[in-house]
């Protein structure tokens, strides 16, 4: 299975890329900010939320890590 990372997963953009994602059985890993992870909601248990800054290295190191595509 593919993997893929979308930064900003919590945005209008970011949510429609996640549902793209899953409809076509992509793992999902979605990075946003901490206060916008309940936006992910309807997505619990289907994807993995790392929620920090979308400019933090660390955290889109994290998120990044075997991904095939972000």
């Amino acid at each position: 299975m593919k993997k893929v990372c979308i930064i900003g997963a919590s945005g209008k953009l970011g949510r429609y890329m996640v549902q793209h994602c899953l409809d076509r059985g992509y793992e999902v890993v979605g990075v946003c900010r901490k206060k916008s992870v309940p936006k992910l909601d309807p997505f619990k248990g289907r994807i993995t939320v790392i929620p920090g800054a979308t400019n933090d290295r660390q955290v889109i190191q994290k998120a990044v890590a075997g991904s095939t595509a972000c």
